[in-house]
């Protein structure tokens, strides 16, 4: 069975660095992240590397929740569907916003840290 892996915040920093250490183990690696120009350059270097599986990029607004829900949904349709259960889950996204930002009635740092992942 392949091993598969999801790395949210992977486009830099401990996000990238988690992805490319799972893809060197062998790990199919879903990257994610906000923007789809640094996803696809963090894809790139990943599988610059030559991993057993090509990684990929979701792009997605982790502070959206209705972002979160589609996210959740789509992996979980394509792991149900391809019959291979997800291995590893990576909740490396995190924020601090400075004021209280309210994102769909809820305080943003709240979602982006504890119901985003």
């Amino acid at each position: 069975m392949k091993k598969t892996a999801v790395v949210t915040a992977a486009t830099a920093g401990i996000g990238l660095e988690t992805a490319l250490g799972l893809a060197a183990a062998g790990y199919a690696v879903t990257m994610v992240g906000r923007d789809p120009g640094r996803g696809a350059r963090a894809r790139e270097r990943v599988n610059a590397t030559g991993p057993a599986h090509p990684a990929r990029f979701l792009a997605a607004d982790l502070a959206s929740l209705d972002a979160v829900r589609a996210l959740a949904d789509r992996i979980a349709t394509e792991h149900a569907a391809s019959g291979e259960p997800l291995t590893v889950l990576v909740n490396n996204i995190g924020a601090m916003f400075a004021d209280r930002h309210d994102l769909g009635g809820v305080e943003a740092s709240f979602v982006v840290n504890h119901l985003s992942p």
